[in-house]
């Protein structure tokens, strides 16, 4: 396992591409959906089915499949998803070929929150995308709201 996270930390630091700055952190309350997404350089004749895209999240030694793109395998042999995200997350693969990775996460869980590494490779190039996502559980937003109202609003008639 030790292995593996050396081996991201090495690939993250070896990958060269163009890659254009998005949101690098995203908030969600629980149950609601986050779109995660970057640009990548996208040329004209490049298939879509060249597109590959590895993610995992990383939690504490562990890493578990956040989502898999490969279709150039045939048979395709997919990394399994982690069954934490299992049915959970949808490539938008219409906006592959304008250069945009949009990944859909829905009903996101408060175990969801931490640190993501994507690994993407084209035809042209590889990039390494990390994001974080924070859930918010619905008692903590009742929590922040209620500390947000003023002494009287407190008072209860």
């Amino acid at each position: 396992m030790i292995c593996r996270i050396l081996l991201l930390i090495a690939v993250t630091s070896c990958v060269r591409g163009k890659q254009h700055r998005l949101a690098l952190n995203y908030q969600a309350e629980e149950n609601h959906n986050v779109t995660v997404e970057w640009q990548f350089s996208f040329n004209t004749g490049m298939s879509v089915n060249s597109v590959k895209i590895h993610c995992v999240f990383l939690f504490l030694t562990q890493l578990k499949v956040f989502f898999n793109l490969d279709e150039s395998r045939v048979p395709r042999a997919e990394e399994h998803q982690h069954e934490q995200f299992s049915g959970r997350v949808r490539c938008d693969k219409d906006a592959l070929s304008t250069g945009l990775v949009r990944l859909h996460l829905s009903r996101v869980r408060t175990e969801d929150t931490g640190l993501y590494l994507c690994r993407m490779a084209t035809d042209f190039g590889k990039i390494v995308k990390k994001f974080s996502l924070n859930v918010t559980g619905m008692l903590t937003f009742i929590l922040v709201m209620w500390s947000h109202l003023s002494p009287s609003d407190h008072e209860i008639i």
